[in-house]
């Protein structure tokens, strides 16, 4: 397929982008995904769009790697999958606010609590510091793998389809 290319200056998340034309789609995490640098991600489309004078139908599936950054969550989506056909693409997540990528808060609750308790021992002056160190369970460097839920919206920018 030819993507198509207007000369205009179309909006889009983040700015303006001269001499491309694209598609800002509203999808959602079809099952809890765990991931990690290099993993891959699948969303679905929530409402039909189209860009240029390709149809993406609701329930087009987006297939992309993610990548962790700064608390975040970047996906890169490449494949677009449009009725059983599958198309190469280029596009990246934004949240529901428009922002680059995805939030995640990358200490699971026990490590959490950890970080509270120590917070609030060196306030309150009474040290408690190293009552966690031989717990096996509590890992503070966990934020390798970040958790995306099951029913997250957000954004897809996608600029091209080929």
């Amino acid at each position: 397929m030819i993507v198509y290319s207007s000369l205009a200056s179309n909006q889009v998340a983040g700015g303006s982008v001269l001499g491309l034309q694209s598609a800002l789609l509203k999808v959602i995490l079809p099952e809890k995904t765990a991931v990690t640098n290099n993993s891959l991600v699948e969303a679905r489309v929530m409402a039909e769009t189209s860009l240029g004078g390709v149809n993406i139908p609701r329930r087009a599936q987006l297939i992309g790697t993610a990548s962790l950054q700064n608390s975040r969550v970047e996906i890169t989506f490449r494949e677009i999958r449009i009725n059983g056909v599958t198309h190469s693409c280029s596009g990246r997540a934004f949240d529901l606010k428009k922002l680059p990528g995805l939030p995640y808060t990358p200490l699971d609750a026990a490590t959490r609590k950890v970080v509270l308790d120590e917070l609030r021992s060196a306030a309150s002056a009474i040290p408690i510091v190293g009552r966690y160190a031989n717990q096996t369970e509590i890992n503070p460097f966990n934020e390798e793998v970040a958790r995306l839920e099951e029913g997250q919206e957000f954004y897809v920018q996608i600029t091209n389809i080929f």
